[in-house]
């Protein structure tokens, strides 16, 4: 039997499974009450469209001139097509159960019929009877739907080309699924239905949907029922062959999910109410019947909802106990019957915080390039954690000045380490080989940028070490990389202000030990360079008095002063090295 377990890579990247939207049109447009961003294939079909409906003829001439259909396939396989493309796919092959298709064709009739299927994963019925009939302009559709009582009429080209949804209301009582020995979800209660050619089915009404279990309880006025195709992202590693997605929204509900997430012994994860706003349920089944289950909760809001607050002493600015804000939280669970596997992963929040701890205090952040926060479980168990926030900014006091906190090198960050949970690793570079037919450089003499192929060019900017702060129950160590970090500090009694650069050091701080400068490399120099700003002026003299000199009366006259500002030259900086000896391995 194949485990169910989560595509990691599609949730650091948020590129999960979602419910079909329907094309945008006119009538879509003008009801919409929130603003809408379109693209240039979208706007250009809305011209076309608005070029149509400028003319004075109804909406029935008008379904007319969206063109004719066609009906293509089989026994197995129905496809309409509407301006050359597949509007609406009835596949056998898409759904679970025992499907048959029967279809009937007349010169103005046409009759189709889907029995035994169900939305894959699922208890739920996806039976379907469809009646066309020819009209005096287009034809008509008489639609029933296995679940739920939901029938229909509709216009049937403007209902392909998704002008007009198939509406009813219909009272639902039906059992989804059991997620593995977990949550139960079910539908229940009237609903307004609407159904889309894509398969899509949407039902709004008072608690239709909850999914309850022995932890949480999940009530939702909104659920949408989706057909997956192989096309479609999976939460899942290795997706099963057949699909369906189940939507709930939040709305102005309560969600408490947080007593599900799971976080490492000495830290643990601080969530706001309703934190996430969609649950989405992806159910399939593989060819031999095997039921396979995953869900995701998300958040809507693109701000910080969730927050990580490490173990040990750290603290904020402020005092209090330190807390990394997170947004755009994915909540990912797989149901197996060998034990769930969770993941939840967020990307830091845009406003930096301060971490305070002794010797030093870093600014942490959302960066260029950073990697969500992530943390994988597994039956509970905190298994793997990345926590590499992007290092933006430090300031570590020297006894009898002032320091100015200053900027980090881009790209740095500094890596959280829990002292009971493996570190979860970047993803592998993979690297392009040598073209057929190139001999590859010789290993004592590596390429030059010049000798390397385009796509093969390493990058001018080598990634900065990273920081780390190991978290134990112990202790709290730092180790906060220092290149090409330089400190400005300002000396009160004589306002002094110098510039410090380390090569070759690390800062390291340790609880209740003094922060120190550490010896990255043993065998290389290091170096202090102060960084002194401008010592000297000169600016442009007059003389008090012209000199009495026989023979130059009236030479002076042109010194005279000039108002201001009077022409000025400033000094460049200065620098001053100091080799630190080869016997000192540390600073404090």
């Amino acid at each position: 039997m194949q485990r169910t377990r989560l595509n990691l890579s599609a949730l650091r990247g948020s590129h999960l499974p979602r419910p079909h939207q329907p094309d945008l049109t006119l009538t879509k447009l003008a009801d919409s009450d929130s603003a809408v961003t379109l693209s240039r294939r979208e706007l250009l079909g809305l011209a076309g469209a608005a070029a149509v409906s400028m003319q004075p003829l109804s909406k029935a001439v008008g379904a007319a001139l969206l063109g004719r259909f066609e009906l293509v396939g089989g026994r197995k396989r129905l496809a309409f097509k509407l301006g050359g493309r597949e509007r609406w796919v009835i596949d056998t092959r898409s759904f679970s159960g025992s499907p048959v298709l029967r279809c009937y064709k007349a010169a103005n009739r046409i009759h189709i019929e889907l029995a035994g299927a169900k939305y894959p994963g699922t208890n739920l019925p996806a039976d379907m009877v469809c009646e066309l009939k020819r009209g005096i302009v287009g034809w008509r559709m008489k639609l029933k739907l296995g679940l739920g009582g939901f029938e229909s009429e509709v216009p049937f080209e403007r209902w392909l080309a998704g002008e007009e949804p198939a509406r009813a209301t219909v009272n639902v009582r039906a059992s989804v699924c059991r997620l593995g020995s977990g949550p139960g979800l079910k539908l229940s209660g009237p609903a307004e239905a609407e159904f889309c050619p894509t398969w899509t089915l949407r039902l709004n009404g008072p608690a239709v949907a909850t999914m309850s279990g022995r932890d949480t309880k999940i009530v939702s006025d909104s659920v949408t029922l989706s057909l997956l195709s192989s096309r479609n992202p999976s939460l899942m590693s290795q997706p099963a062959a057949k699909r369906t997605l189940i939507t709930l929204e939040r709305g102005k509900r309560a969600w408490r999910l947080e007593q599900t997430l799971s976080a490492p012994d000495d830290g643990k994860l601080v969530a706001a109410d309703n934190a996430f706003d969609v649950i989405c349920v992806e159910a399939g089944e593989s060819s031999t019947g095997q039921v396979r289950q995953a869900l995701v909760a998300q958040s809507a809001a693109d701000k910080s909802q969730l927050s990580f607050q490490p173990g040990g002493s750290l603290a904020e600015s402020d005092g209090e106990s330190f807390r990394l804000p997170l947004r755009n939280a994915r909540y990912a669970v797989a149901f197996d019957s060998t034990g769930n596997q969770t993941a939840l992963m967020a990307d830091f929040d845009k406003d930096p915080v301060w971490l305070r701890m002794d010797g030093c205090s870093v600014q942490v952040g959302d960066g260029t390039g950073s990697a969500p926060f992530e943390l994988v479980s597994l039956n509970g168990k905190v298994k793997e954690m990345r926590c590499e926030p992007a290092l933006l900014g430090i300031a570590a006091p020297l006894h009898g000045a002032i320091v100015d906190p200053a900027p980090a090198v881009e790209a740095a960050r500094v890596q959280f380490v829990s002292g009971t949970t493996k570190v979860a690793q970047q993803p592998p570079v993979l690297r392009t080989p040598p073209r057929r037919g190139q001999q590859p450089p010789p290993r004592e003499q590596p390429p030059t940028r010049e000798q390397l192929p385009a796509r093969q060019q390493p990058p001018t900017r080598q990634q900065p070490p990273a920081g780390q702060i190991l978290i134990r129950p112990e202790r709290i160590e730092a180790l906060i990389p220092l290149v090409p970090f330089i400190v400005t500090v300002l000396r009160p009694e004589d306002l002094l202000v110098l510039r410090f650069q380390f090569v070759n050091f690390v800062l390291k701080t340790e609880s209740g030990q003094p922060a120190r400068l550490m010896r990255i490399k043993p065998d290389k120099p290091a170096y202090i360079i102060v960084h002194f700003p401008p010592q000297h002026i000169a600016e442009q003299a007059f003389l008090e008095q012209a000199p009495e000199v026989s023979g130059l009366e009236g030479a002076m006259e042109d010194d005279s002063p000039v108002p201001p500002p009077v022409e000025s030259r400033l000094a460049g900086a200065s620098r001053l090295a100091f080799r630190v000896p080869d016997d000192v391995s540390e600073i404090p």
